[in-house]
């Protein structure tokens, strides 16, 4: 096991992917801050 894999979560070291935009990001963005509004409403 290396030293880095200790020190950083899998997340914080994996690879990458740059890909074209996609409209439907939009919505589900929408759709998961209409979801989070609810679950974090006091």
């Amino acid at each position: 096991m290396s030293e880095d894999s200790v020190l950083w979560p899998n997340w914080a070291t994996e690879d990458v992917e740059i890909v074209g935009y996609d409209p439907a990001w939009a919505m589900h963005g929408a759709k998961e801050r209409c979801r989070l509004r609810a679950l974090l409403a006091p």
